[in-house]
């Protein structure tokens, strides 16, 4: 960044920063602003107080009178400084971060888009925690700014869940701080340098968090690196890695978390590490399999899935600087190649169920934009994280995954303005691809 750029006023501890959410999140304040901007339920109108409100970070009867402009802005410039514009997406036509932060923009998505205004105090509710979730995206990324970043983390997924509780519209994007930090890194940014700085504080966190982090980091980077191979780069692994080379250390990182994980619990009858914080959805395993292995194994082929060759064979040479932890990676899965093949097994593509490995998104933040939207014209939509594991026939809850997926693809490919570069669809769910890419992985750790 410019050494022109003028630092913030000092900011609030992380501690001062979760309480001045928690004041914002807990208690009526989100009920009574959606009545405040709603008004007399004029839609135009409505959206126009709560794009003003979002633009200027001050809200009607704020808690306590509480600045929260002053803190975001702070937290922001901060985050900026390093590389990492959180709050603002990128508009791939123009080549230029947009003028408003992405709230503003998906509540001008969700006006376009809605279908009724019998739907409006609804989709003003939703918009305003989704408002709320992406100024969570600051202090997640600023976790490791003072105090102990594990438990920052725990931090804000307790104010996630908070956001998500009875004070607010009831609609779940993600369910944790791995997830949001994910969200909030893996877009483009134009300073590479800042993802690894960024993994850098991330390889800090106990292994408890490590895992826990993992957990999102592997199929959330798969997919844009699945999507990437078939629409990007037609196939070519070769013009993927050249252009993807800030991603790739991310997945060694999630991988040789996760397959320490699963060498734990193949080595021994203990449950999985706790970490202070839910546990990602798993899938339910094959009758022989133990749950949690099982989990370990099947978050591991995800992450392997989208070039196997780069994390199963030799290491790459634009992957020489993480020689080492690619070294433990291969020991990992050559030490217990044959179990992990049969594990596999388990995740096979069924008849019937939903297939992670057939899930692809450019940006998870497409994602995002079309699970709210949707959410707001009334389809109950739950949190993103379903779509990381498997579901088989008989699980309670069974379509919920594939249900989405779909309603995802239906909304990025139902409108021409929608599509990516060459009409293709920004979000795809592809049984097809679950099966190829499940095979390409077995293929090439069965030659290890």
């Amino acid at each position: 960044m410019s050494s022109n750029h003028r630092r913030p006023a000092a900011v609030a501890t992380f501690r001062e920063i979760t309480e001045l959410f928690t004041a914002f999140l807990k208690g009526p304040f989100r009920q009574q602003a959606t009545e405040a901007i709603l008004g007399d339920g004029d839609p135009a109108g409505a959206f126009a107080r709560l794009q003003r409100a979002m633009r200027g970070h001050r809200w009607p009867g704020a808690p306590g009178g509480s600045d929260l402009a002053g803190v975001v802005r702070a937290l922001d410039q901060r985050t900026r400084d390093e590389g990492l514009h959180v709050l603002h997406g990128w508009d791939f036509r123009a080549q230029r971060r947009p003028s408003d932060i992405a709230p503003v923009l998906l509540a001008g998505y969700c006006e376009r888009a809605l279908a009724s205004p019998a739907r409006l105090r609804q989709a003003i509710a939703i918009l305003i925690d989704q408002y709320f979730l992406q100024l969570l995206m600051l202090p997640v990324v600023r976790a490791w700014d003072d105090g102990d970043p594990d438990a920052n983390l725990d931090a804000v997924t307790g104010l996630i869940a908070t956001l998500t509780g009875p004070d607010g519209s009831g609609h779940a994007t993600v369910n944790d701080a791995s997830t949001l930090l994910m969200l909030a890194v893996a877009y483009y940014h134009p300073e590479e340098a800042a993802y690894d700085r960024q993994l850098d504080r991330v390889r800090s966190l106990d292994g408890a968090h490590s895992l826990q982090f993992a957990r999102a980091c592997a199929p959330i980077m798969s997919g844009h690196l699945r999507w990437g191979l078939r629409f990007m780069y037609r196939n070519d692994v070769g013009i993927m890695r050249a252009d993807n080379m800030v991603d790739y250390p991310w997945s060694v990182f999630s991988l040789v978390a996760l397959l320490r994980e699963y060498e734990r619990l193949a080595t021994s009858s203990g449950a999985p590490v706790a970490s202070g914080v839910p546990a990602a959805p798993s899938m339910s395993p094959a009758p022989a399999v133990p749950a949690h292995r099982a989990a370990a194994a099947e978050a591991a082929l995800d992450g392997l899935s989208p070039d196997p060759w780069a994390f199963i064979g030799k290491c790459p040479d634009f992957l020489t600087a993480i020689a080492a932890e690619h070294d433990t990676l291969r020991e990992l899965l050559a030490a217990h190649r044959l179990r992990l093949l049969d594990d596999f097994e388990a995740c096979r593509v069924r008849a019937s169920g939903y297939a992670p490995l057939g899930f692809s998104c450019n940006f998870l933040s497409n994602a995002v934009v079309a699970n709210v939207v949707t959410a707001v014209n009334g389809d109950e939509m739950p949190p993103l994280n379903v779509l990381f594991s498997c579901e088989r026939a008989g699980d309670p809850g069974n379509t919920a995954a594939e249900r989405l997926a779909t309603a995802l693809m239906r909304y990025a490919a139902g409108d021409p303005g929608r599509l990516g570069a060459g009409g293709v669809p920004l979000i795809v769910y592809d049984r097809r691809d679950a099966a190829h890419f499940h095979n390409a992985v077995v293929r090439t750790l069965s030659a290890l």
